[in-house]
């Protein structure tokens, strides 16, 4: 699953829109992030910088739609369907919602709509992932093997309104399929329902995921991303009392040398 995720190089995002996106949208795209980003900033009264953020905090992402055109937002992390009543469901729903599984959303009433009409890429520079040896958990961060290239997510949003405030509330929930070989390995928790790893996508595929209208098409495109484009390595605890604090040091490498007796890479 992915309940914790990494996104600080913003413009890095710029490099990795250009092999997909046509050119004449990035830059509005970019000043788009750019004043969003801002307008949190100042909202917060402090610095937005997100090392280490978890989905359970409900923090805005970054992502692109395809709602009529390619459009910069930065939806909240946990998908509240439309179709929800009250804010009492919407705080219940949202934290079931960070994740969907590929395989079911044109079927789950939380995600069918927005699985054939509202789509997202969601711009992440890695994310957290916990390996179980001995009856201990081992934090992994996974990135992209380019230097400095965020990982783009297959996700989905929808917008919802609060009939208390009449205040739309735009969401996104991250979409898994199926580990691949690296993330079978890492993601090995024996009560999880099989290994799964975020839906991954490469630039040439991103049109198709946010116009088309196929389901096929796009069940096709729910695979497991390449281990050879991803690098691993673990890092300090990114949970509970004794977890790194969200800053540079969550994202560096720690070396656990009892894992190291397993070759767990071979």
């Amino acid at each position: 699953m992915c309940y914790t995720i990494s996104q600080m190089k913003k413009r890095a995002y710029d490099s990795a829109l250009r092999e997909g996106l046509p050119g004449e949208v990035i830059d509005r795209l970019w000043r788009e992030w750019q004043e969003s980003e801002k307008l949190l900033t100042d909202e917060s009264n402090g610095e937005n910088q997100n090392y280490k953020v978890s989905g359970f905090e409900h923090p805005n992402l970054y992502a692109i739609t395809g709602a009529g055109a390619f459009e910069a937002v930065r939806p909240k992390w946990g998908l509240i369907p439309s179709w929800v009543k009250d804010e009492s469901q919407a705080r219940e729903i949202k934290n079931k919602t960070l994740n969907a599984r590929g395989e079911s959303i044109f079927e789950k009433a939380a995600f069918k709509l927005a699985a054939q009409n509202n789509r997202c890429l969601i711009f992440v520079d890695g994310f957290f992932e916990h390996y179980h040896y001995k009856g201990r958990t081992y934090p992994y961060f996974i990135q992209s093997k380019s230097q400095n290239a965020p990982l783009v997510f297959g996700g989905l949003w929808a917008e919802w309104i609060n009939k208390n405030t009449g205040e739309i509330i735009t969401t996104a929930s991250i979409i898994t399929t199926i580990a691949n070989e690296l993330m079978a390995k890492i993601h090995n928790n024996p009560k999880a329902n099989g290994p799964r790893m975020p839906l991954i996508l490469d630039p040439e595929n991103f049109e198709t995921w946010l116009f088309s209208k196929e389901k096929t098409i796009i069940k096709n495109l729910i695979k497991p991303f390449s281990q050879e484009k991803l690098t691993a390595f673990t890092v300090g605890k990114i949970n509970g009392k004794d977890a790194v604090p969200n800053g540079p040091d969550s994202v560096k490498e720690k070396v656990y040398p009892e894992l190291f007796t397993k070759e767990l890479f071979d």
